[in-house]
């Protein structure tokens, strides 16, 4: 545990704001996961032909958003249906769109680590490379590389995980 510990902060003091633009984002996919999946409810009420009284927080909520846009009192199931799939359409580029900032930002960093190692190994005396194998070195370096910055995206979307976890444990006792 404290070579994690270790490795965030090395993080968080080296890369600060990639760190935290990858926090958010995973919160924002994580956000919005939840938000497709309560979106359901309207039509679980709905199929389940509950009453105004006996429908979820969610389905009032709904309704109500329903009545002010277009005026109407009850929502039809096509409604439901249009508005669940482009929740579920949003969210899925949405998904797409930080899935590829969150790829660029990963080989930012992994490049800043390989410029940066890259720049010690030529200052350092050359009785090192003489004495050992050029290729095997580049290679356990470019390696090791990888698995940092894979460590650095993994340890953001643990974050995000957390949240994400945790409003799909609150949610069903607050609705």
């Amino acid at each position: 545990m404290p070579k994690v510990s270790n490795l965030l902060l090395e993080i968080l003091k080296t890369f600060p704001l990639y760190f935290f633009i990858l926090l958010a984002l995973v919160f924002i996919q994580s956000s919005l996961n939840t938000l497709t999946i309560i979106t359901i409810a309207p039509l679980v009420d709905f199929l389940m032909q509950h009453s105004t009284e006996e429908s979820s927080k969610i389905t009032i909520f709904l309704n109500k958003v329903y009545f002010l846009v277009l005026g109407k009192n009850e929502i039809s199931l096509g409604h439901i249906l249009i508005f669940i799939s482009s929740t579920t359409i949003f969210t899925c580029f949405a998904g797409i769109g930080i899935k590829y900032v969150a790829v660029c930002i990963k080989y930012k960093v992994h490049r800043h680590l390989i410029k940066d190692a890259l720049t010690e190994f030529y200052q350092a005396r050359f009785a090192f490379f003489s004495q050992a194998n050029l290729g095997v070195l580049i290679n356990s370096f470019q390696n090791e590389v990888k698995k940092i910055s894979d460590a650095y995206r993994a340890i953001t979307t643990l974050f995000g995980n957390f949240f994400q976890v945790l409003i799909l444990f609150v949610v069903p006792f607050t609705f």
